[in-house]
């Protein structure tokens, strides 16, 4: 299959930066830029993380099916979900964190499952206040709600919100309001859950 490079719009690399997931699937491959030069670039059939330093790739680091990924809220970690559709024997995805150095050079921390049937997750999303992530899985049209341990890393699944409408959202970020935007739909954590408030 002939490899496909995806450059960026101007407003995708914003949202990237300002905590909404920019997606590899279905391309080949997909960039965010965090400033200080450092460029990553996830290679979903190679299975690779790249970065790119001052326009030199620099490091990579091997990742199972890199589907998508987002900055943490101080842009030190680099969460980055896997798309499969099984992990651990169960019918799930995973998401990983990895401390990012100077060099560019990626330390994973830890690597998280999601709820099941939240397979092949292919977006994800960090709240404005930085203490939770969200998650978009295409297989079972799940989200879930993570919470985001000391490190910053991905935490544990805290909510699941099923039957979204469409299997890939064209849009998915936090709002100013902490509400979670899916497309025209959005959504809050409620008394413990997340629910839909509006859309």
């Amino acid at each position: 299959m002939m490899m496909r490079e995806y450059k960026p719009t101007r407003r995708a690399v914003l949202q990237g930066i300002a905590g909404a997931a920019i997606c590899a699937a279905p391309m080949t491959r997909a960039f965010a830029a965090i400033g200080d030069g450092i460029t990553f670039e996830l290679d979903r059939e190679g299975g690779w993380i790249h970065s790119v330093v001052r326009g030199q790739r620099r490091h990579s680091e091997k990742a199972d099916l890199p589907s998508a990924m987002v900055y943490s809220s101080d842009h030190q970690i680099l969460h980055v979900t896997h798309g499969y559709t099984s992990y651990l024997g169960l019918p799930a995805g995973a998401i990983s964190s990895y401390r990012v150095e100077p060099s560019g050079r990626l330390q994973r921390l830890t690597t998280q499952g999601l709820s099941l049937t939240a397979m092949s997750p292919h977006h994800i999303a960090v709240s404005p206040d930085g203490r939770s992530l969200a998650v978009a899985a295409a297989g079972g049209r799940v989200l879930n709600m993570l919470s985001v341990t000391e490190e910053n890393a991905a935490g544990e699944v805290i909510a699941v919100h099923r039957k979204l409408r469409g299997s890939i959202p064209q849009e998915f970020f936090f709002d100013r309001d902490g509400a979670l935007c899916v497309d025209s739909h959005r959504y809050a954590m409620l008394e413990g859950r997340l629910a839909r408030i509006g859309g």
